[in-house]
């Protein structure tokens, strides 16, 4: 925490070594020692001479000969993580401003010496501080940068210099800034980084991108009485100082490095006075000094980073940046939280009729099935009426003691948010027979417990994914059920669960998108004491009511959470944009496309054409409002639009994109997602019975005639690449080799016998002729069934994982856009696509090869694009304009192929290996899996069977495999970057 007495607290942090301080012999001298424990740093006095050893025990005795001691708060040497830097005064000066305070956290420094990295660093972590302490309403930021002493606001460059006030006793400000409001991390960070683009930068020999301006962010908080004054907190990068002997800076850069000088000089100038108690302080000396009036000598808390090179070439810098430091601690401020403006009386309520909500008075209608699955017979409660196209599951866990009976007062509550309830009876409870399972959260994920019973009663009812609720056991269950199976879970809806983490931190890793509802009065439920379990989850919504009598005091989080709306809002109605004839002032004729229209100068046709936005209409406007934009503009300049999103400069999709729904895999689903939205037709996907009966189990997914791979010991086999048959088998049947090591041929399946779980599989020879083995079916799957990718949480979002570290989110707002433009490129392809039809494989092999039109993405093999992103993991970034190798172009295709794969009917499974050539030009190499050095994706098509070969790196697609594994490349069958095997029914 701050020092009582409001003494500014100093930190020092040395730098790692530039490549640039290392000689030809791979040899770096540092003039620096820095003790961390005792909080000093220790400067040689001559730093060509020899060693100095510093017995840092014997303090008592004073400095080393040779040697400048300095003692700070806190010294942290080079390999301290960015956490450490966090830790103690900034962490503390941060806290203050929740509590009321100003505060101010500025770094000086040599240029080139760490200023920027560290405060870069350091405010993501300040920003969740700040989120997770402030108020209500949301903080606001403003980013300003004084550059040779004009002073400019970086959020909204077209505003003039601004003026910057500041007077004794009165807290410095800069009144006409921007300040731009935010809720979470990210939005922040976006914020910063596209003001920060707009910086003065430059190159010096100390620095290729030397920062030119002092740079300063500021966040305020709410104040506690709901005012706007509360905390403030200003961040502060200052521009390097540099001795010109050694940037070289001429010109403009000359220019610029006495402006930031001069500004340093008077700092410096500045805080000797106060030291030395003079009688004029030189504020008003330079903007940069008006600013910090209030950080250096006045009423706010303070702490300074000095950032030093260990290299002996900054020896003088490095010993003025030390002895700069040490004057800072010296000066003491006296900080007073601020006053807050006294609020005017609030005007007295008026009394409302109380709402009536949209679903009260239905009946709750409901049948009982006994399911047999296959942890035994289970009741469920379920709608009498089968699920509406488009409507959403939502598998209903009940608590204990209790039964699914507990849920029937929800069933119209669910309708009205366009949900399928299933009411589950646990085992011993309800009309469930068995033995009930114990209680305690510790055993929802035991064998048979809550979890699997949830599970096979979904596989019993074919449902692939659905939303996750529950009350008090089932509560905790649904949490259990969205950390073991993310990808069926749409999203968790947990009410005051009953739930302990079984491994501390373990909700932290909850994936799908949570609401938390809670009455904080129940007795038997503490909110107090599940609080911080709840803000653990990452991509939570939490709500609290005091009361159960509160009307409606968990529907209406639920519903809230489930549409988006808010059942008592009222609706706004939206039609498609009205056009009429018009002049310009020229006398130009045009066509006027008015976004707002009076209801007055609608016709009665029109009229009649509009629709209310509300629920998921809402999503249906924001939907709709994209999809003009991407049908009505030429391909090249949507293209355009997606490349300038990548570095946040076309504010306007970018707000577009934010308001799309998120699709990912599990809400996509069967397509009827898109169709809600109105971006596919309701004709689309004809015929689905075929294709899910193609998928049914494993025996209709693997008919005879499948072409698949299969895996045989190497030493039977005698495989190389000097023949046209690479992948066929040499020799006779019955051929049997030693070793461990196996490998991956080409086969057919000739039968299965569901009883032994094996396959038949002929594999031709080079004699025409053919070997037949028998294949577990674990064995067969394993090679060939779809793959599941992994996931991780982080940042509110989840994220799918893929190769070299690559990941991408569908709640990005570059994902969310490019997904909707796929969609809207393959609405006329699905509105084809019938699966009983003769060209159904035609039709979705054109469906997967305009997803990877849609996506903007080169390959290093046409030669190097240095305009096009490839430093990055983004996969949102790589799809809108990125340049990529084999396995950049798999993750990528497979990222966007993902959302789409269940309507369309096909298995995508991410594969590696290695490519031989055409023409098999590699004599005497056999077969082995290692190593592997290329990458693609393998898409199997149902109802037909059909697998094929996507390489983009190779600008294959659709690449019959038998082809692909013949004539260029071999598979090794590994599971890579995470992938697991789809689980389907058995």
């Amino acid at each position: 925490m701050p020092t009582t007495n409001g003494e500014v607290q100093v930190v020092v942090r040395m730098r790692p070594c530039l490549a640039r301080e290392v000689d030809a012999a791979g040899r770096a001298v540092s003039c620096v020692g820095v003790d961390d424990a005792a909080g000093r740093v220790y400067l040689a006095a001559d730093g060509g001479g020899g060693p100095v050893v510093v017995d840092t025990d014997a303090t008592a005795a004073g400095p080393a000969a040779g040697v400048w001691e300095y003692k700070y708060d806190r010294a942290l040497r080079g390999d301290c993580s960015e956490d450490d830097v966090y830790a103690g005064p900034v962490r503390g000066c941060v806290h203050s401003v929740v509590e009321g305070f100003n505060a101010t956290v500025f770094a000086y420094g040599q240029s080139g010496s760490g200023k920027t990295h560290t405060i870069s660093h350091l405010l993501p972590r300040v920003l969740a501080d700040l989120l997770a302490g402030g108020g209500a309403a949301p903080p606001t930021l403003s980013v300003l940068q004084i550059y040779k002493e004009t002073t400019s606001d970086l959020l909204d460059p077209a505003t003039p210099t601004l003026p910057v006030l500041s007077a004794a006793g009165v807290s410095s400000a800069v009144p006409a800034a921007s300040q731009a409001a935010f809720r979470t991390v990210d939005e922040a960070l976006a914020l910063v980084d596209r003001a920060v683009r707009r910086r003065a930068v430059g190159a010096t020999d100390l620095n290729e991108v030397s920062s030119r301006s002092h740079l300063i962010i500021q966040i305020s908080l709410e104040g506690s009485d709901g005012s706007g004054d509360g905390g403030k907190l200003s961040l502060i990068d200052l521009a390097g100082s540099e001795r010109l002997k050694q940037s070289k800076a001429e010109g403009e850069r000359l220019e610029e490095a006495k402006a930031i000088n001069l500004s340093l000089f008077t700092l410096v100038n500045v805080v000797r006075c106060l030291v030395e108690n003079a009688s004029h302080v030189p504020y008003r000396s330079s903007k940069l000094t008006q600013l910090l009036r209030d950080s250096l000598g006045g009423s706010c808390h303070t702490v300074m980073i000095g950032t030093i090179s260990p290299s002996l070439d900054a020896l003088e810098q490095t010993q003025c940046t030390l002895n700069f430091a040490a004057a800072c601690g010296k000066v003491v401020n006296k900080p007073k939280k601020r006053e807050p403006t006294a609020p005017k009386p609030a005007p007295k309520p008026k009394k409302e009729a109380k709402k009536v909500a949209p679903w009260e008075g239905e009946a709750s209608e409901y049948e009982q099935t006994m399911l047999n699955t296959a942890v035994g017979t289970i009741s469920v409660l379920t709608p009498p009426t089968p699920r509406e196209p488009g409507w959403d599951p939502v598998v209903l866990m009940h608590g204990c003691p209790s039964s699914a009976a507990e849920y029937l007062h929800w069933f119209p509550v669910l309708r009205h948010c366009k949900c399928w309830p299933i009411a589950i009876d646990q085992p011993g409870f309800g009309a469930s027979p068995g033995t009930p399972h114990k209680s305690r959260s510790e055993f929802n994920l035991a064998p048979g417990g809550p979890v699997d019973v949830a599970l096979a009663v979904m596989r019993a009812m074919n449902v692939t994914s659905a939303h996750m609720m529950g009350y008090d056991w089932g509560g905790g269950a649904v949490l259990s059920f969205g950390m073991r199976h993310p990808l069926k879970c749409k999203s968790v809806l947990s009410l005051l669960p009953s739930y302990q983490e079984v491994k501390k931190g373990e909700l932290a890793k909850l994936g799908p998108r949570t609401l938390i509802a809670w009455i904080t009065s129940d007795q038997f439920h503490s909110w107090k004491k599940w609080q911080p379990l709840a803000k653990m989850i990452p991509n939570v919504t939490i709500a609290t009511e005091k009361t159960r009598a509160v009307p409606y005091a968990l529907e209406l989080p639920v519903v809230r959470f489930l549409t988006g709306t808010d059942p008592f809002q009222t609706a706004t109605e939206v039609k498609a944009a009205k056009k009429t004839a018009e002049v310009t002032t020229r006398g130009d004729a045009i066509t006027m496309v008015h976004q707002v229209a009076l209801k007055r100068d609608l016709s009665e046709k029109e009229q009649a054409g509009r629709h209310a936005a509300t629920g998921e209409n809402e999503a249906v406007a924001h939907t709709a409002a994209v999809m003009n934009w991407i049908r009505s503009t030429p391909a090249k300049e949507v293209s355009a639009a997606f490349r300038q999103c990548v570095n946040d400069a076309n504010a306007t999709c970018l707000r577009l994109f934010a308001n799309l729904p998120e699709l990912s895999p599990g809400s996509i689903d069967d397509g009827a997602a898109f169709m809600n939205l109105n971006v596919w037709p309701r004709e689309a996907l004809r015929n689905r019975d075929v294709l899910e009966g193609s998928q049914r189990d494993v025996a209709a997914r693997y008919p005879r005639g499948r072409a698949v791979l299969v895996r045989q010991p190497r030493g039977s086999l005698n495989i190389n690449y000097t023949t046209d048959t690479y992948m066929h088998v040499e020799g006779a049947a019955g051929r049997t080799g030693g070793g461990e090591e196996f490998v991956s041929h080409l086969g057919v399946v000739e039968s299965y016998d569901p009883a032994a779980r094996q396959f038949t599989v002929s594999l031709p020879t080079t004699g025409k002729g053919e070997v037949v083995v028998s294949v577990p079916e674990r064995a067969l799957l394993v090679l060939n069934d779809g793959h599941e990718f992994a996931t991780s949480a982080g940042n509110g979002r989840v994220y799918y994982l893929f190769e070299d570290g690559m990941r991408g989110s569908y709640s990005s707002r570059l994902v969310k856009g490019k997904v909707a433009e796929i969609a809207a490129v393959l609405a006329p392809l699905v509105q084809r696509l019938d699966f009983k039809a003769p060209d159904c494989l035609a039709v979705q092999q054109a469906c997967v090869e305009a997803v990877r039109k849609c996506l903007n993405t080169t390959v290093f093999a046409d030669g190097l694009d240095r305009t096009r992103i490839s430093r990055t993991d983004d996969l949102g970034k790589i799809a809108a304009y990125g340049q990529v190798q084999c396995h950049g172009g798999s993750s990528v295709l497979a990222f966007f192929l993902l959302p789409f794969a269940k309507a369309l009917g096909v298995d995508v499974k991410y594969r590696g290996g290695y490519t031989f050539g055409s023409g098999h030009d590699v004599p005497g190499v056999e077969a082995v899996n290692r190593p592997e050095t290329h990458q693609w994706l393998e898409v199997t098509y149902h109802p037909s069977a059909v697998t094929c070969v996507c390489d983009v790196f190779l600008k294959r697609m659709n690449w019959p495999m038998g082809d692909a594994y013949t004539d260029m490349m071999y598979p090794n069958g590994a599971l890579i970057c995470g992938t697991t095997i789809l689980e389907r029914a058995a």
